[in-house]
């Protein structure tokens, strides 16, 4: 996931080698980065970015064939 003022489009560029390799990669943006909804770089507590992550992965996870290989490709 993203760090502080990023967003996930900012990773677009490295996909490529993960895509190629048969994994389904998604590039999730936080409240008030990129085009995401909030308050541009706010959020009252960290406990927020956890709960939008959860989220986040729930819905993924509910849209993935049990067999489909994800990554969660993490920088800050």
């Amino acid at each position: 996931v993203h760090g502080y003022r990023e967003y996930g489009e900012l990773y677009e560029n490295v996909l490529q080698p993960f895509q190629k390799a048969g994994f389904q990669v998604i590039l999730p943006t936080f409240r008030g980065h990129g085009r995401s909804d909030g308050e541009r770089g706010y959020v009252a507590s960290f406990e927020d970015y956890t709960r939008d992550l959860s989220l986040f992965l729930e819905t993924v996870f509910a849209k993935l064939d049990e067999k489909q290989k994800i990554c969660i490709l993490a920088h800050s």
